[in-house]
């Protein structure tokens, strides 16, 4: 047995590269697979396809940490190459498919590896990981073994797995079942999102960078920007807000001084429970500080809606919209204060909750607005 701990400069992809670069036939089975994560090998796959060999793969789309363009791209592998044979695989009664393994045959030998790295960017470069290797002649019984395990989990008569097509994904993303890589909620999303503590205990790492090769196939409108994939980079899902909702909380970022944007989803679930469904007039909302009443209104291309705060906050500007009676009472608050340090509090608590209560509008929530229904 051989241990491939990933961490202090070694990245489990260099090992699936080399391997990939020697083997006649390549399988892999893992519970979560993304674009940034077969960036890293496509090229590799590729050659070896090109060369006679095969593959199969299986993948799950559980607690949602698979991408709809990394299901598609696989659909296109199916699809193109003879030798290749790519799976999906989910328990509707919510049994988590949580395996990751890859093993390599040539010459007559098999290598597996088993442990922990998903097929993804973080998995194979970013994440403290660990994989332990075990070579054995092609017909041994851990060969067998292995060989029986795969044959099970790409069974599609069972109704668990299916083999990925184009068709399939189109029911996969209009069902929920996977989501654009962007708007992942992964662990590392969420996290990110937590205030800094105040005096670190841990000690702390530089992550190596590995920018995306944008070597993958797209297909329909799945048009990707490679840089935009940095790993753990990844948005909390949307977070609709329920029926009966009365207040939202929001986290806002100022420009141009007190000048600053509402979220379209959080624009338009006021105004459809104040009874006014059109997206292109504003609405109005009584600040309760002053009694004043203010708009807030479309801006140009119409995914934002601009408001002025009234001040400057000494931390980070907090909105409360609050349905009182058939109106919007607002209240603009400062994090720096009691109140605000709660409702920052709240909206971060959102994010690590799961599923997440919180949405971030973009991955960076050092920088993203906030907005939580309640």
């Amino acid at each position: 047995m051989v241990i491939f701990p990933q961490g202090g400069g070694y990245c489990f992809f260099e090992t699936l590269r080399d391997e990939l670069g020697m083997a006649d036939k390549f399988d892999a089975v893992s519970a979560w697979v993304r674009v940034s994560g077969l960036d890293l090998l496509w090229p590799e796959l590729e050659s070896m396809l090109d060369r006679g060999g095969s593959c199969r793969i299986i993948v799950g789309i559980d607690r949602d940490n698979t991408s709809i363009e990394a299901l598609r791209a696989l659909a296109i592998l199916n699809a193109e190459r003879e030798y290749a044979a790519c799976y999906v695989r989910h328990d509707e009664a919510s049994i988590i498919f949580h395996p990751k393994a890859y093993a390599f045959r040539a010459d007559g030998r098999i290598r597996i590896y088993s442990g922990s790295n998903n097929l993804t960017g973080a998995g194979l470069a970013l994440n403290d990981e660990f994989m332990l290797m075990g070579e054995h002649d092609g017909t041994s019984p851990v060969s067998s073994a292995f060989d029986a395990y795969l044959a099970d989990r790409s069974d599609t008569s069972t109704g668990l797995t299916f083999a990925l097509t184009e068709e399939l994904c189109d029911r996969l993303e209009d069902e929920g079942y996977a989501a654009p890589e962007r708007q992942l909620r992964g662990k590392q999303g969420r996290r990110a999102g937590k205030p800094s503590p105040k005096h670190p205990i841990f000690g702390r790492t530089n992550p190596v960078a590995f920018p995306m090769r944008g070597v993958v196939p797209q297909s329909k409108a799945d048009q990707l920007d490679p840089q935009s994939f940095e790993f753990g980079d990844i948005e909390p899902s949307p977070v609709l807000a329920k029926a009966d909702w009365n207040r939202v909380f929001l986290r806002l970022q100022l420009s141009r001084g007190t000048q600053s944007q509402l979220p379209k989803p959080v624009f338009l679930a006021v105004k459809e429970r104040i009874g006014d469904t059109d997206p292109d007039t504003p609405f109005r909302f009584i600040e309760r500080a002053t009694g004043r009443e203010r708009l807030v209104s479309p801006a140009a291309g119409g995914n934002t809606y601009k408001l002025e705060a009234g001040f400057l906050p000494k931390a980070e500007l907090l909105l409360r919209l609050e349905l009182i009676g058939g109106r919007v009472i607002a209240d603009y608050l400062d994090s720096a204060t009691a109140e605000g340090t709660a409702i920052r509090d709240h909206l971060f608590d959102g994010l690590e909750r799961d599923p997440p209560q919180t949405v971030s509008t973009i991955a960076d929530t050092d920088r993203s607005t906030l907005y939580r229904f309640d």
